[in-house]
């Protein structure tokens, strides 16, 4: 009998996580900041644990945990190179301490992007002799993070 020829999963190159910067003007354009490398998005939920006792022994079964989900978070982050091109963007969002749109899209014509209020709550930059300046970024969601199918 005959096999069925296999079916590998399409997949979406790592250069082609894209964190956007929003220029704050209306309408709003976003661009990606130079330098990033590595990007990462990551959602997280923050759950309350009850300790649930057997309803038919519970004198000799061990309690069950249920779990409720009291907040969602979702944090971004970047590592790579110090671009000149983008200092500039990184030391404004940081020392204004105010929440920026960002948009992270996997770019793929089947795939959206998320979107959100985000605030640089770290930039990072390290220096080693022979070597060029690195840069680490987080941006941690300021409300909601929602999700815009590509239609």
């Amino acid at each position: 009998m005959a096999q069925d020829a296999p079916q590998p999963a399409t997949t979406v190159s790592g250069k082609k996580l894209l964190i956007m910067r929003g220029d704050g003007a209306n309408p709003e354009q976003f661009g990606e900041p130079v330098g990033l490398t590595t990007k990462g998005l990551k959602f997280s939920a923050a759950t309350t644990k009850t300790s649930v006792p057997d309803a038919a022994n519970p004198n000799d079964n061990p309690m069950w945990v249920q779990n409720e989900v009291k907040e969602l978070s979702a944090q971004v982050t970047g590592d790579g190179i110090c671009a000149v091109e983008s200092f500039a963007l990184w030391q404004a969002d940081m020392f204004a301490g105010v929440a920026r749109n960002y948009r992270v899209k996997l770019d793929n014509d089947q795939l959206g992007y998320f979107y959100a209020p985000y605030i640089l709550t770290t930039w990072e930059l390290t220096g080693t002799f022979g070597d060029k300046v690195k840069l680490k970024v987080t941006l941690d969601n300021d409300g909601p993070v929602q999700y815009a199918a590509n239609l």
